[in-house]
C-alpha cells in the first residue's frame, strides 16, 4: 500500500510541475481571446490582478 500512495503522490507532483508550464498572467489571456474579464473592477485593481501570475499560492485539496 506505502509503494501505491507514493507511486499517486509522485504522479500527482509530475502533474502540477506539467501544469505551472502553462500559467499565463489573466492580461495575457484576454489578449489570446479578447474577452476583458475584470472589467467591472476598478481599474488600479484589475491591473494588478491581469498582470499577477502567482501559482505559489494555489491548492488543490
Amino acid at each position: 500500500m506505502y509503494n501505491i500512495v507514493k507511486i499517486v503522490k509522485y504522479s500527482l507532483l509530475i502533474i502540477l510541475l506539467v501544469l505551472y508550464k502553462f500559467v499565463v498572467a489573466v492580461d495575457e489571456l484576454e489578449k489570446r481571446t479578447g474577452i476583458d474579464f475584470c472589467s467591472q473592477l476598478p481599474d488600479c485593481i484589475e491591473n494588478e490582478l491581469e498582470n499577477s501570475v502567482d501559482y505559489k499560492k494555489w491548492s488543490f485539496n
